[in-house]
């Protein structure tokens, strides 16, 4: 099994051959390090930690704080996989406070990415991390942090209903030099709206 580390140049260079990039989620060490040695090349610190792990009713309640103590866990558990963490909801509402606080995750909790989720709004935001040295992936369709109930869950995986919308999205994000796209719970065939990489 190849131990060289993965990073974003890595993760891209799969994509474009087209060869899977494999992704599972932990909170502490024991299982980071199984799936680290597993090979799996993507580590998810994901913000349902609020609620699988902390017993909030929903990711909304998550900080900083809690999500810092369990990537710092999780870091320590991984040599190779590529260590990605979910900002908590509004922890990046701005420019300014999603640098500043992606820059913690990494400098601080020893990441090597972030997630953020959204659409169109989140593109200048997701393309500001890039550029300043954080690599970034961003996630539409489910957004389990930006709505607190199940009861809302048969809507959240519907996609910009103009097509346009959608592609400019993409080629944005594309040209920001954003991580694979997460695509997840949309509407069947909707992912034909994205143009090809």
């Amino acid at each position: 099994m190849d131990r060289e580390k993965v990073n974003a140049y890595s993760l891209q260079a799969k994509k474009k051959k087209g060869e899977r990039i494999t992704m599972l989620t932990a909170y502490d060490y024991p299982l980071a390090r199984i799936i680290d040695q597993a090979g799996i090349d993507i580590v998810f610190v994901s913000d349902a930690l609020g609620m699988t792990g902390l017993g909030y009713k929903s990711t909304l309640p998550l900080t900083m704080e809690e999500m810092l103590h369990h990537i710092r866990a999780v870091r320590r558990g991984v040599e190779r996989a590529f260590v990605l963490a979910c900002m908590p909801f509004m922890e990046y509402s701005t420019e300014c406070v999603a640098r500043k606080n992606a820059g913690g995750f990494v400098k601080e909790g020893g990441a090597d990415g972030v997630e953020v989720e959204g659409g169109w709004e989140v593109v200048k935001i997701a393309g500001t991390l890039t550029e300043a040295g954080i690599p970034t992936m961003v996630h539409i369709g489910l957004h389990a942090s930006s709505y607190p109930g199940p009861e809302n869950s048969e809507s959240w995986g519907k996609p910009p209903t103009k097509p346009l919308i959608l592609s400019n999205w993409r080629l944005n994000a594309k040209r920001r030099g954003h991580l694979p796209l997460i695509w997840s719970a949309c509407l069947t065939g909707s992912q034909r709206l994205l143009p090809r990489p």
